[in-house]
């Protein structure tokens, strides 16, 4: 009997990075927030904007980033290794992140909060897919062949009787291996 692992849909390896990466820069974020003076912190002249924002909370930001990173991270290690487990913490990640970008759009941002509803919308609307749903409620394996299937839903599963060897006992003590009867 051979079974074949099922198709992995486009976009799937795409997604796992995406969180991935997005906890390494969640991460470089909260090391900045948290030691601040190091080399790392040339890294805010890309949005001087945020650091404007997020530098006078501090320590306490910088925390919250550690967080954001720590769940991206496990969220992204799941994606691989549970895909079911890393889908929903996707979603919910993803759902996130939309409501934080329309609560931008109601602060008077536009800019950030059009494309932040628009790019994570996109991903919701492909992670909520019914091709994405078949990929991750689907069992990890499918069968290649109509005996398989008849195999796997059979009333009476096949006996099967492997040779057990028993090591050996001593019997100074009386007490005798017990007998195995072989079919």
């Amino acid at each position: 009997m051979s079974i074949r692992a099922k198709p992995i849909p486009p976009g799937f390896v795409a997604i796992g990075i995406f969180l991935v990466f997005g906890a390494a820069m969640a991460a470089l974020a909260a090391t900045t927030l948290l030691w601040r003076g190091t080399a790392l912190d040339r890294i805010w002249t890309l949005n001087p904007a945020a650091y404007r924002q997020l530098s006078p909370l501090g320590r306490k930001i910088g925390i919250l980033f550690l967080i954001l990173s720590s769940a991206l991270l496990i969220s992204g290690i799941d994606w691989f290794r549970h895909p079911r487990w890393g889908w929903g913490q996707a979603v919910a990640i993803i759902a996130t992140q939309v409501l934080g970008d329309i609560v931008n759009l109601a602060r008077g941002d536009p800019l950030h909060g059009t494309t932040g509803v628009i790019i994570g919308g996109a991903l919701l609307i492909y992670l909520l897919s019914p091709e994405s749903d078949r990929h991750f409620r689907a069992p990890l394996t499918e069968p290649t062949s109509r005996s398989q299937i008849e195999i796997l839903f059979a009333e009476k599963p096949t006996e099967i009787r492997l040779p057990v060897r028993m090591p050996a006992v001593s019997s100074r003590h009386g007490i005798e291996p017990p007998r195995m009867d072989r079919a």
